[in-house]
């Protein structure tokens, strides 16, 4: 598996690949605490948004994205900015791994990776 940084000026379907593994995830760890109809049907156009969003408005002096792809897919994810809440430092908003490869140390090499 490969950590990469992402750039700021990603094509859409970079883009929506981050945001559907957002969107994976979320379905994964939300169920039951949030509608399914809203995880299975809104919620990708949500994330989708959200992170189409984010990389039209992306500061790489104040932003971080990074991935994990294996085998071409993106599998893990970690966002963080120095611009959500500046009063604090930097905020890491998004740390999230496919769900079938929790457990195996993804998370914490990425949130490692984002202190660094």
């Amino acid at each position: 598996m490969q950590a990469t940084v992402v750039r700021p000026q990603m094509r859409q379907e970079e883009t929506d690949a981050i945001a559907d593994l957002h969107t994976h995830s979320r379905q994964a760890a939300y169920r039951g605490l949030y509608g399914d109809a809203y995880l299975d049907g809104e919620l990708q156009s949500v994330s989708r948004a959200i992170w189409r969003a984010r990389f039209s408005d992306f500061d790489p002096a104040a932003d971080l994205i990074l991935t994990a792809v294996e085998n071409g897919a993106v599998v893990g994810l970690a966002y963080a900015s120095f611009r959500l809440k500046p009063e604090i430092g930097a905020l890491l908003d998004n740390l999230h791994v496919a769900p079938e490869l929790k457990g195996q140390g993804l998370g914490t090499r990425l949130l490692a990776a984002v202190a660094r």
